[in-house]
């Protein structure tokens, strides 16, 4: 399944087929492009498109979801109203310990290798992948 968010109008366009195939994403393009895409004989508008794999643990992902629906606000003549927050919470895995590592606009911060990150990470993975069963 795919789909996409219309920030104007919230409304969702989804896309569902049996395969997880290259062809179902131009599919979906192409269901855009009959919603979206120019037409003749009416005025063209701007469009921004912003196919997120909701990989919202990605830092950049983050920044371009933030970054599109600001974009589709400013567009639809509204002032932009979404704020981001630059800030990293990270448990980096050594297979035998773990390192905490924080960071935000104030503060910076690395923990020493400790086997109880190790853990708490195997523990949140756990738990994550439990949610998509």
């Amino acid at each position: 399944m795919l789909g996409s968010l219309d920030h104007v109008t919230r409304q969702l366009i989804v896309h569902t087929s049996p395969t997880k195939r290259s062809s179902d994403f131009v599919a979906h393009l192409e269901q855009l492009d009959r919603l979206y895409g120019p037409k003749p004989g009416q005025p063209t508008r701007p469009v921004v498109l912003l196919e997120d794999p909701r990989d919202l643990g990605n830092m950049g992902a983050c920044v371009r979801v933030a970054a599109a629906a600001d974009i589709a606000t400013a567009l639809a003549g509204r002032e932009p109203a979404t704020e981001f927050k630059s800030e990293l919470i990270c448990i980096v895995d050594t297979l035998k310990s773990g390192i905490l590592v924080y960071r935000s606009p104030s503060r910076n911060f690395v923990s020493p290798q400790t086997r109880l990150f190790h853990w708490a990470k195997r523990a949140f993975e756990k738990q994550y992948v439990r949610s998509y069963r």
